[in-house]
């Protein structure tokens, strides 16, 4: 088990990346398994905006931006986790940037 755990860690972002794409297409292709994964993930990265959120105080904002290749490449992840931000903030919205982070703080400052 630790030599898998060195391996993970040596992998560089992209290859990473690509494991979350083949995931995403397992899971649509019907794999229960793949979809528990997907749909696990979506729940955690919800709970972390949503536990963000919750330090605010009013007005919180609710103008999410995402970003990474993994939000940038699978609007059904986008999605899920969206929806389940609604679960608790049901006024919550989202953008994806593409470009860099300055974007994303520049889109969500305007909102």
């Amino acid at each position: 088990m630790r030599s898998c755990i060195a391996k993970f860690y040596q992998l560089d972002r992209q290859t990473i990346a690509s494991f979350a794409e083949n995931l995403a297409q397992v899971a649509a292709a019907g794999n229960q398994d793949a979809k528990f994964i997907f749909e696990h993930q979506a729940q955690l990265l919800a709970e972390q905006i949503v536990t963000l959120l919750n330090r605010y105080v009013a007005p919180k904002p609710m103008c999410l931006a995402f970003s990474g290749s993994v939000l940038e490449n699978n609007a059904d992840f986008c999605q899920l986790v969206l929806g389940k931000v609604q679960e608790v903030y049901p006024q919550a919205t989202s953008q994806v940037v593409t470009t860099n982070n300055s974007r994303a703080v520049m889109f969500w400052r305007q909102k």
